[in-house]
């Protein structure tokens, strides 16, 4: 069986239908993705992004015949550095003295030190949705949500009806919150982040939404130790998240409706992967 045969969770199989072709109009891309470096945001008890260079031109003489030169590098980060996407092995639920997974998969069946044998990043499918982008700050009248401000179902609506832009099922709900204006300031990202309270998560479930993403870290307003928009969307809903989206001159294009398109690395067994997502517009 091919590997994306299957749904994962909440995403249908992939595909370009009409009604998705449909959604562009004027055939302009705009990149969803940061920028990965050593300095970017990242929870600490991540591994840190590292790129080393393992060969340098000047000594690629020992595999290489000059005048051909060539490089290669070794890169080591988290499944969740930079814009990424949570699989769904990510956030699970302890209850009858074990955990569990989405789909009431028990942890200890599927997990390892190799990373999990079900619902891994590798099984995440590419993502060819209607996108809608809710911009929060422009519905409120500023140009950044305030620190760790609670995102309510009215907020929302409030989007839908000022951008004419309902949510319908099968569609991926991008909230801005104006926060990637803080990418560079990894103290103030990390620490002081907006988004969606635990009603309004609801509500995008309810309205469909089959994928979620903000320009935060963390999707839901910082609620650690414990995350119960991740556990409503990951573990309840089998909703994947993106995070740490660049959302901000995809708003300023006053386009609010796009055809979102997402293609997570197939890491095996990952609780996350890097993901470059594109809105078209």
């Amino acid at each position: 069986m091919a590997t994306h045969d299957l749904h994962y969770g909440a995403l249908p199989h992939p595909g370009v239908t009409p009604e998705l072709r449909a959604l562009i109009r004027t055939g302009r891309v705009f990149s969803l993705q940061q920028v990965m470096r050593p300095e970017m945001p990242q929870w600490a008890v991540q591994p840190a992004y590292c790129l080393t260079n393992v060969l340098p031109h000047d000594q690629s003489g020992s595999s290489l015949r000059r005048p051909v030169t060539g490089s290669f590098e070794r890169i080591e980060h988290s499944g969740h550095s930079g814009t990424h996407m949570d699989a769904l092995c990510h956030i699970g639920c302890w209850h009858d003295n074990q955990a569990w997974l989405h789909g009431q998969v028990p942890v200890r069946s599927v997990e390892s030190e190799a990373g999990f044998q079900a619902l891994g990043a590798e099984l995440i499918p590419p993502i060819f949705l209607r996108g809608v982008l809710l911009d929060v700050p422009a519905a409120l009248g500023v140009e950044c949500v305030t620190d760790l401000y609670e995102i309510t179902v009215a907020d929302l609506q409030r989007c839908e009806a000022r951008q004419n832009a309902a949510l319908t099922p099968g569609c991926a709900v991008l909230i801005r919150t104006g926060f990637d204006r803080y990418w560079n300031d990894s103290a103030h990202y990390m620490a002081k982040g907006a988004g969606p309270g635990i009603e309004a998560a609801r509500y995008l479930a309810d309205r469909g939404a089959v994928l979620a993403g903000s320009d935060t870290a963390n999707f839901e307003v910082l609620a650690f130790p414990d995350l119960p928009v991740h556990m409503l969307l990951l573990y309840e809903r089998g909703i994947p998240i993106v995070e740490n989206l660049r959302l901000a001159e995809l708003a300023a294009s006053g386009s609010s409706e796009f055809l979102f398109i997402a293609l997570p690395i197939a890491y095996a067994g990952a609780t996350g992967t890097s993901v470059h997502p594109v809105a078209i517009t």
